[in-house]
């Protein structure tokens, strides 16, 4: 799916992940597995989930730069939404 590989990132990362390992690299040329892709392709340009990966890279070291440790949770201005999950929902 479009987005996939970024939105697995973005999880990964909000989670408090610090490190992301892919499947494969380079996609392969023969053998059953060929349906997986790789971050290139067999023509070794950037598949849509390498660059998927690049973007994912650039927008969080544009978040470091942004990020200042004195500021405290209780100092950042009160959210007006939040996001509700019930795992209860995954199973209907």
């Amino acid at each position: 799916m479009p987005g996939i590989v970024r939105m697995w990132l973005w999880h990964a990362f909000a989670e408090g992940d610090s490190f992301a390992c892919t499947y494969r690299f380079r996609q392969p040329l023969y053998g059953s597995e060929q349906y997986h892709y790789g971050i290139i392709d067999r023509t070794e340009s950037p598949s849509p989930g390498g660059l998927q990966y690049s973007q994912v890279a650039r927008e969080i070291r544009m978040l470091r730069t942004k990020y200042d440790p004195a500021a405290s949770p209780g100092e950042l201005p009160g959210a007006q939404n939040a996001i509700l999950w019930n795992h209860e929902n995954l199973w209907k």
